[in-house]
């Protein structure tokens, strides 16, 4: 009887120790352990998993790099187990010819292995551009067609130098508040660029979030922008105080980037020449670089005609025929350009 009893006395004691130890495993492995797993899954709208794409993991704190991956077949990144805290995933990838560079935060919790899904369909965003006159803070009044050239901050974007080479080309047209919104843009960071033809007129930086919908302003001199906004411009409708035949023959004038221009004149002849266009609406141009002429006129103001033409009206023009050693002179002249 004794003999059975310390049996079941002993059973019962390694029973405890058993269950205690148990306890104590289970305890360690929820309560004590101070770090977790973290994995990222990167998948296209179909849910179809995206290869390659380059995957960092910061620490949200200090900013530092942890490590980084690349997704495998199945479109995962398995970062192995780091301290519980806050972290950021930054991916970065080419899908279906558009880039993104997604950042989000995660929490890596203690004794918890997380595998954090990433899917473009939720990543598209919102850009707002806006057009201002630098000396008025207004928006734009007339309505030049321009173009916004999008180019997302990959490493190849510092290699971009002209309007061919931009990604993604959205015709432009200013409306009456002198905006655009552009929407289902890939959530990255861009240089936007104002443009036309050949000519770069300004650019910035962007952020397009999903979730918050970013503003590019763009502070311009609205003469020079209504300059540029067109190839070239036909000069017509030519009026002076004096006699206009004592005016060079001008076809067509090319406003060009940095103040540069092309005049053509009514025999051919081409030159580059030069214009002074002062934030408060001054305008000078002169020193033409012809061999035949040399002209000097500044503008009083100037008005946008209804067709869109612009017409600038000049206190005196200035001729100098080389050819002739003669000078030409007329006041209060006006000249439209169509």
């Amino acid at each position: 009887m004794n003999k059975l009893l310390l049996n079941r006395l002993a059973f019962l004691i390694l029973a405890v120790i058993v269950f205690t130890s148990c306890q104590e495993d289970e305890i360690d492995s929820i309560f004590f352990r101070t770090d977790g797993g973290i994995s990222t899954v990167i998948k296209d709208a179909e849910g179809q998993a995206i290869i390659d794409a380059k995957v960092s993991l910061y620490n949200f704190r200090t900013e530092n790099r942890m490590d980084v991956g690349y997704s495998d077949d199945n479109g995962v990144v398995d970062f192995g187990r780091f301290e519980a805290g806050e972290y950021s995933i930054f991916t970065e990838f080419d899908h279906n010819d558009e880039y993104f560079q997604i950042n989000e935060e995660i929490h890596i919790i203690s004794g918890t292995d997380t595998q954090h899904e990433i899917n473009v369909a939720d990543h598209y965003g919102e850009l707002l551009v806006r057009t201002f006159d630098n000396s008025t803070g207004q928006p734009i009044e007339f309505n030049p067609d321009l173009q916004i050239g999008l180019i997302p901050t990959n490493e190849a974007y510092r290699e971009v130098t002209t309007s061919e080479a931009l990604r993604e080309l959205v015709k432009y047209s200013f409306d009456f508040e002198a905006e655009l919104s552009l929407s289902d843009i890939p959530e990255s960071s861009y240089l936007v660029v104002l443009y036309n033809e050949e000519t770069i007129i300004n650019s910035s930086f962007a952020e397009v979030d999903p979730f918050d919908k970013d503003y590019v302003n763009f502070s311009v001199n609205a003469t020079s922008l209504l300059l540029m906004s067109k190839r070239s411009w036909a000069v017509t409708n030519v009026t002076a105080d004096g006699s206009t035949q004592n005016l060079i023959p001008i076809s067509s004038i090319s406003f060009l980037r940095n103040e540069n221009m092309e005049v053509t004149y009514d025999n051919g002849e081409t030159r580059n020449s030069y214009y002074y266009l002062s934030s408060g609406g001054g305008f000078d141009w002169y020193n033409m670089g012809s061999e035949n002429y040399n002209l000097s006129f500044n503008e009083d103001y100037y008005e946008i005609n209804s067709d869109g033409s612009i017409t600038f009206y000049f206190s005196y023009w200035d001729t100098y025929d080389f050819s002739e050693g003669t000078w030409y002179s007329s006041n209060n002249v006006s000249i439209t350009l169509d």
